[in-house]
């Protein structure tokens, strides 16, 4: 970037890290080309532990060089899943602060029953929050106070 070009405005919170992500380049080579010409299993499914570790605050990122930070004090309880409709919440397990990884389980609500339309379908982003606080798509920015690490992509089909 040109050197003057301003920060960007927003916070840059530790890296997080899906460490067990699907892979949807070998689930397609293996299904024998990419997923336009074939009809794949998803790759995911609800109920899945998800494996994850973080970054500790501090550490320089960005294209400005920043140093990550967290605005909570807090331990990790909860991961936010982030859906094209709304935020989801699942706890924490197995939780360990110093080796900073924990696990949690894929969500499988559906968001309306009748459509068949779930909370994860596709491309999902997950934060670790110390609190899981009620927020709409016009308020996310109230997770910014409770983000330990995030966010990260999930790739879920």
């Amino acid at each position: 970037c040109p050197k003057e070009n301003k920060p960007l405005p927003w916070p840059i919170f530790p890296r997080l890290y899906v460490d067990n992500q699907p892979d949807a380049i070998a689930a397609g080579a293996s299904a024998g080309g990419p997923n336009i010409a074939h009809n794949l299993t998803s790759l995911t499914y609800p109920g899945r532990v998800v494996e994850l570790s973080w970054d500790r605050p501090g550490e320089i990122q960005g294209p400005y060089h920043q140093l990550t930070q967290t605005n909570t004090s807090g331990v990790p309880r909860f991961a936010a899943w982030f859906g094209n409709l709304n935020v989801t919440f699942t706890p924490l397990f197995e939780r360990n602060l110093t080796s900073r990884t924990a696990k949690t389980t894929q969500p499988g609500d559906t968001i309306y029953p009748d459509v068949g339309q779930r909370v994860i379908n596709g491309t999902a982003f997950i934060a670790l929050v110390d609190r899981d606080v009620f927020v709409t798509p016009e308020n996310l920015t109230l997770l910014n106070e409770h983000i330990v690490a995030g966010p990260e992509f999930y790739q879920a089909d």
